[in-house]
């Protein structure tokens, strides 16, 4: 039973990710990504993002860039 309990709570408060990928390039800054002019990423960084709750904004190679947000 307390196996059961267990089971019902841990799927319950498991939270959910959503994905979005985009390629943001920029001739004056190779190999970076551009997300606007004030946010400029080299590659393998991650930042907050600014405009989600609970986002991410990964850089990957030559201006590939992955959205990640985080909902409970």
């Amino acid at each position: 039973m307390k196996h059961l309990i267990f089971l019902i709570i841990f799927v319950s408060v498991q939270g959910f990710t959503t994905i979005t990928r985009g390629v943001y390039r920029d001739p004056e800054h190779p190999g970076k990504c551009v997300i606007n002019e004030n946010l400029i990423l080299s590659a393998g960084e991650e930042v907050s993002n600014p405009y989600v709750p609970c986002g991410i904004i990964s850089c990957c190679n030559n201006g590939h860039v992955i959205f990640r947000r985080y909902e409970l």
